[in-house]
């Protein structure tokens, strides 16, 4: 007897796991290509995204124009630098054309930004330039020279505190105008010494002082011009940049979008392997309830096979064929201890020369010898049908002081007199009843054994 699961079944689950990790294998490797199951892809596009929107506002061409107006420029130079990793960055990810425009452009913007901040800061060269106004004004006041007081007064008054802060100052218009109408005081003021009625000594005094201020005025023209050179490369720049924009913006939409498209798709096919894998379990139960019927009828059979042809006879008639050696040689041991156990019930039932019977748990009487039916007149209950003790005590003279139940509740064995009346004549014939409680496989049951004593009380009669 050999039982295997049922061809069908194995058939249907192998099919259903072929199926099931091959779409999840397709879909996966698909995903995979299109990047919806790449991370790193998604990752990559959503940093973008981010990254792009960072550009624009903190590092656009237009802030960077800002700090160099400022006389910031060396802040100008760190922010393109970031813009550089930035733009290099996002051109890892999303190739387009105007990246080499603008790489170009960010080379000469950052070539004009290092000229810039090789000459001093512009606020610097203005202190100056206000220091010595101050002190050429106070050196001509004290003289009381007015027209060159108020020359110098006017001088000072083109530098105020409120042009030094704009961020608009520091163009090339503005410090050529600046440095053109300094000049020109200058020059006036130089023109009227020199008209003057003063002393060679303080003519040569004020032309050293006014010339101290050419040498910052130089200073500023240079820086106009190397800004002025800068101001095309950032126009370049900002037309560049631009154009990128126009570029890596749309190319990171469509990435983001097809990506979206994606995850949608993947949703799709996930709930559709769900729904797939759903109708699978559903027919494997089906299948399986199926194939458990089946089964449990054929192991009924076998059963039941093995119990008559196996366990019944006294000559073992299993085959070595379809059975293992373990299971033939474990077998044959119980069928040998069930037909030692046969035999030892029909011995003791046949051996025991008094009535004796075998009450369960609940009082039933689950074994009894032929004695018994035959001296408490119940041959009738010897084919078939439940025997209870209550049924028997009824023809007892115990009272409410049962000796069974005692028997039952404590444990308690003991020898007790008895009669018993006939349930056909009303006879009553004595007995000694031994009860006698004991426990197998876990259950309780009680013995009990009528010894006659009927011939006992002939003989004393006699």
């Amino acid at each position: 007897m050999k039982l295997r699961p049922s061809k069908t079944l194995e058939y249907y689950y192998i099919t259903a796991l072929c199926l099931i990790l091959t779409l999840l294998l397709a879909g996966g490797i698909y995903q995979w290509k299109t990047g919806a199951l790449n991370l790193s892809n998604i990752a990559s596009t959503y940093e973008a995204e981010l990254a792009l929107e960072d550009i624009k506002k903190g590092q656009s061409p237009k802030k960077i124009n800002s700090l160099v107006g400022s006389d910031r420029a060396r802040e100008a130079i760190n922010l393109l630098n970031e813009q550089v990793l930035s733009t290099k960055k996002l051109e890892n990810n999303f190739s387009v054309q105007a990246y080499e425009e603008l790489n170009v452009s960010q080379k000469q913007v950052a070539a004009g930004l290092k000229q810039l901040i090789s000459y001093p800061r512009q606020g610097m060269i203005f202190s100056v330039l206000i220091s010595k106004i101050d002190s050429f004004k106070s050196f001509v006041s004290s003289r009381n020279w007015k027209t060159l007081t108020r020359m110098s007064t006017r001088a000072r008054a083109r530098i105020s505190a409120r042009n030094l802060r704009s961020s608009k100052f520091f163009t090339t218009r503005k410090l050529k105008g600046f440095s053109k109408l300094l000049k020109e005081d200058i020059k006036s003021m130089i023109e009227i010494t020199e008209s003057s009625v003063l002393s060679s000594l303080d003519k040569s005094d004020i032309k050293k002082r006014l010339g101290g201020l050419l040498i910052e005025l130089t200073m500023l023209e240079n820086y106009a011009l190397a800004l002025r050179k800068l101001r095309g490369s950032q126009n370049k720049l900002n037309s560049s940049f631009n154009k990128w924009l126009g570029e890596i913006a749309p190319a990171i939409t469509v990435k983001t979008l097809e990506l979206e498209k994606t995850s949608q798709n993947l949703k799709i096919a996930f709930l559709s392997l769900v729904i797939l894998l759903s109708c699978f379990i559903a027919l494997g139960i089906f299948l399986n309830k199926k194939n458990d019927i089946n089964t449990l009828a054929q192991n009924e059979k076998n059963v039941l096979d093995l119990i008559t042809n196996g366990l019944f006879p006294l000559e073992n008639k299993l085959s070595s064929d379809e059975y293992s050696e373990d299971f033939l040689r474990d077998f044959e041991s119980r069928r040998e201890y069930f037909h030692r156990r046969i035999s030892f019930g029909s011995v003791f039932q046949e051996a025991i020369p008094f009535s004796s019977i075998l009450l369960d748990s609940n009082l039933h009487v689950t074994w009894a010898n032929d004695l018994f039916y035959t001296e408490w007149d119940l041959e009738e209950k010897k084919q078939g049908g439940v025997i209870s003790w209550d049924y028997l005590s009824q023809y007892t003279n115990l009272g409410e002081d049962d000796p069974i139940q005692m028997a039952l509740n404590s444990d308690l064995a003991g020898i007790y007199q008895v009669q018993v009346k006939s349930p056909k004549n009303n006879e009553k014939l004595p007995f000694e009843m031994y009860v006698s409680p004991v426990e197998y496989s876990g259950q309780k049951r009680i013995m009990v054994f009528f010894y006659p004593l009927r011939n006992m009380e002939e003989i004393i009669t006699n």
